[in-house]
């Protein structure tokens, strides 16, 4: 069997060892904890979203930066959404604060980018210190004078080791 010089095969031992460091080397070099839930297209003051997110994986940092995300449609028709946040580690509330989120910049245009009909915008909320337990549990749930929100489609959460972002901490 000939093998060329210099190229190893992608099935050796080494080469999948080698793989799987470069992998593990890059997921922990700007990782970042994230997770989305769908409303569907309506979101309901009565249907808070709760988002569990374990934050032992953050090893090397004190503290996280904490972003809410929402995905909408031209239907949404307010210039903002407010949202009330809470954060838990465990039994304790770490967080509890009223985040505006601006749905239109100062030209009038709609914040965020799009692929077709929907929108997507994050906006910082806060720092959170890293739970020595490992989780934090993340309530998020629109407090809007509508009950029913038209034209939100996902609302989610993501979490970033403070620095590595360039909006952590504003």
């Amino acid at each position: 069997m000939r093998r060329e010089r210099g190229v190893a095969s992608l099935k050796s031992p080494s080469s999948i060892a080698l793989m799987l460091l470069c992998a593990l080397l890059l997921s922990c070099g700007g990782y970042s904890l994230h997770s989305y839930q769908s409303v569907g297209g309506e979101w309901h003051r009565s249907r808070p979203l709760a988002f569990v997110q374990d934050s032992a994986l953050c090893r090397g940092t004190d503290l996280l930066a904490l972003y809410a995300g929402v995905r909408y449609s031209q239907a949404y028709k307010y210039k903002n959404l407010c949202l009330q946040v809470t954060a838990r580690a465990g039994d304790s509330i770490i967080l509890r604060d009223t985040v505006c989120c601006d749905i239109y910049d100062d030209a009038g245009l709609r914040r965020g980018s799009t692929a077709g009909a929907l929108y997507q915008a994050e906006y910082y909320v806060a720092s959170l210190p890293v739970s020595q337990g490992g989780a934090h549990t993340i309530c998020l749930q629109h407090i809007m004078q509508d009950s029913l929100l038209q034209g939100v489609y996902d609302v989610g959460i993501k979490l970033v080791p403070l620095g590595r972002h360039q909006c952590a901490g504003r």
